[in-house]
């Protein structure tokens, strides 16, 4: 679980940077502190999957990923399309192309956690035992 640690942490500190970028850039209105709150909801089957923990409801979390595919697969129609027209239009089509061949293997990449949280964490979501409110410390000690 080491490698889906380190992912979550890589995640968690992109959404941050863009959350912060956001801030800074626009301020605080509730268009972007809205995104901040979807962004760090966004998060949680992360954590949840690198750290074993039941967060809420995994039903909740099939229907994020699922609008979270469901996003990422009509950004990929829309860049083909606009693709498709922009060559018609005389444009070079290899930068964009090679722009959507990029992003949508990177997206389906960053969706692995939440699917697998979601989909495939049964024993997870099984259990009944009572989770901890304190995490042990390095030496297992409180």
């Amino acid at each position: 679980m080491f490698k889906w640690k380190l992912f979550c942490w890589v995640v968690t500190v992109l959404t941050v940077g863009s959350v912060s970028s956001q801030l800074v850039l626009l301020g605080f209105s509730p268009s972007v502190l809205i995104g901040a709150f979807i962004s760090f909801f966004l998060l949680l089957p992360y954590i949840g999957y690198a750290y074993e923990k039941k967060i809420i409801n995994p039903a909740i979390w099939k229907v994020t990923f699922s609008l979270q595919l469901i996003l990422l697969l009509l950004i990929g129609v829309f860049a083909a399309v606009t693709q498709f027209f922009y060559s018609t239009g005389g444009g070079n089509i290899t930068d964009g192309l090679f722009g959507t061949l990029l992003v949508l293997p990177i997206g389906l990449f960053i969706l692995i956690p939440p699917y697998l949280y979601a989909f495939k964490s049964k024993k997870l979501w099984e259990t009944n035992v009572k989770e901890e409110l304190m995490p042990r410390s390095i030496f297992g000690m409180r």
